[in-house]
Protein backbone atom coordinates (compact mmCIF):
# COMPACT_ATOMS: atom_id res chain seq x y z
CA UNK A 1 0.00 0.00 0.00
CA UNK A 2 3.36 2.22 0.77
CA UNK A 3 4.51 1.63 -2.66
CA UNK A 4 1.13 2.64 -4.48
CA UNK A 5 0.62 5.93 -2.03
CA UNK A 6 3.83 6.62 -3.10
CA UNK A 7 3.91 5.79 -7.11
CA UNK A 8 0.34 7.82 -7.06
CA UNK A 9 2.09 10.62 -4.94
CA UNK A 10 5.25 10.89 -7.76
CA UNK A 11 3.02 10.71 -11.01
CA UNK A 12 0.15 12.97 -9.45
CA UNK A 13 3.34 15.84 -9.59
CA UNK A 14 4.20 15.32 -12.99
CA UNK A 15 0.87 14.63 -14.59
CA UNK A 16 -0.08 17.91 -12.11
CA UNK A 17 2.89 20.25 -13.28
CA UNK A 18 1.97 19.27 -17.13
CA UNK A 19 -1.66 19.82 -16.59
CA UNK A 20 -0.80 23.18 -14.84
CA UNK A 21 0.96 24.32 -18.04
CA UNK A 22 -1.72 23.10 -20.33
CA UNK A 23 -4.52 24.81 -18.54
CA UNK A 24 -2.49 27.94 -17.70
CA UNK A 25 -1.58 27.84 -21.80
CA UNK A 26 -5.00 27.38 -22.89
CA UNK A 27 -7.45 29.13 -21.07
CA UNK A 28 -5.19 32.52 -20.05
CA UNK A 29 -6.80 34.26 -22.95
CA UNK A 30 -9.17 36.84 -22.40
CA UNK A 31 -11.59 37.64 -25.24
CA UNK A 32 -13.33 40.98 -26.46
CA UNK A 33 -16.47 41.38 -28.56
CA UNK A 34 -15.88 44.26 -30.75
CA UNK A 35 -17.94 46.86 -32.24
CA UNK A 36 -18.50 44.57 -35.55
CA UNK A 37 -18.86 41.78 -34.21
CA UNK A 38 -15.58 40.28 -34.08
CA UNK A 39 -14.11 38.04 -31.49
CA UNK A 40 -10.97 39.02 -30.16
CA UNK A 41 -8.55 37.48 -27.44
CA UNK A 42 -5.33 38.17 -26.26
CA UNK A 43 -2.93 36.91 -23.52
CA UNK A 44 -3.64 37.87 -20.12
CA UNK A 45 -0.59 36.95 -18.29
CA UNK A 46 -1.95 37.79 -14.60
CA UNK A 47 -4.59 35.14 -15.74
CA UNK A 48 -2.43 32.95 -16.96
CA UNK A 49 -0.05 32.76 -13.90
CA UNK A 50 -3.43 32.53 -11.65
CA UNK A 51 -4.49 29.39 -13.33
CA UNK A 52 -0.89 28.22 -13.36
CA UNK A 53 -0.03 28.56 -9.84
CA UNK A 54 -3.81 27.25 -8.59
CA UNK A 55 -3.08 24.09 -10.55
CA UNK A 56 0.61 23.91 -8.82
CA UNK A 57 -0.50 24.43 -5.60
CA UNK A 58 -3.80 22.19 -5.58
CA UNK A 59 -1.10 19.45 -7.37
CA UNK A 60 1.70 19.82 -4.43
CA UNK A 61 -0.88 19.67 -1.80
CA UNK A 62 -2.76 16.37 -2.81
CA UNK A 63 0.88 14.99 -4.14
CA UNK A 64 2.06 16.05 -0.42
CA UNK A 65 -0.53 13.95 1.10
CA UNK A 66 -0.29 10.75 -0.50
CA UNK A 67 4.07 10.85 -0.23
CA UNK A 68 2.84 11.83 3.53
CA UNK A 69 0.70 8.43 3.56
CA UNK A 70 3.62 6.20 2.31
CA UNK A 71 5.81 7.32 4.84
CA UNK A 72 3.24 7.00 7.39
CA UNK A 73 2.76 3.52 6.44
CA UNK A 74 6.82 2.93 6.24
CA UNK A 75 7.08 4.27 9.93
CA UNK A 76 4.00 1.65 10.48
CA UNK A 77 5.60 -1.39 9.28
CA UNK A 78 8.85 -0.58 10.81
CA UNK A 79 7.34 -0.52 14.18
CA UNK A 80 4.87 -3.22 13.28
CA UNK A 81 8.26 -5.72 13.23
CA UNK A 82 9.78 -4.15 15.89
CA UNK A 83 7.16 -5.13 18.13
CA UNK A 84 6.55 -8.43 16.98
CA UNK A 85 9.73 -9.58 17.41
CA UNK A 86 10.65 -8.47 20.97
CA UNK A 87 9.57 -10.96 23.74
CA UNK A 88 7.20 -10.96 25.94
CA UNK A 89 7.29 -9.32 29.58
CA UNK A 90 7.16 -11.75 32.14
CA UNK A 91 5.08 -9.94 35.54
CA UNK A 92 6.60 -11.12 38.54
CA UNK A 93 3.96 -12.27 41.39
CA UNK A 94 4.34 -10.44 44.46
CA UNK A 95 1.79 -11.66 47.09
CA UNK A 96 -1.95 -13.91 46.48
CA UNK A 97 -3.69 -10.34 45.29
CA UNK A 98 -0.98 -8.90 43.81
CA UNK A 99 1.68 -8.91 41.25
CA UNK A 100 4.42 -6.61 39.89
CA UNK A 101 4.72 -5.35 36.32
CA UNK A 102 8.15 -4.59 34.41
CA UNK A 103 8.06 -1.29 35.26
CA UNK A 104 7.90 -1.52 38.79
CA UNK A 105 4.37 -0.93 39.84
CA UNK A 106 2.87 -3.25 41.95
CA UNK A 107 -1.05 -4.41 40.82
CA UNK A 108 -3.95 -6.05 42.28
CA UNK A 109 -4.79 -9.53 40.51
CA UNK A 110 -7.99 -8.40 38.91
CA UNK A 111 -6.14 -6.51 36.78
CA UNK A 112 -4.68 -7.61 33.60
CA UNK A 113 -2.92 -4.37 32.03
CA UNK A 114 -0.99 -1.90 34.51
CA UNK A 115 -0.93 1.70 33.91
CA UNK A 116 1.98 1.79 31.55
CA UNK A 117 0.32 -0.79 29.00
CA UNK A 118 1.95 -3.81 29.86
CA UNK A 119 -0.31 -6.70 30.23
CA UNK A 120 -0.09 -9.46 33.21
CA UNK A 121 1.25 -12.75 32.02
CA UNK A 122 0.32 -16.06 33.60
Amino acid sequence: MKTICEKLGFALLVLGLIGSFLSAYLFGYTSEISYFGNIETERSWSLTIAIFICGLLSTITISSILLGISEILEKLDKLKTIYMNTPPIQSEIVGINQWKCACGKINPHYTGTCSCGRTKDK
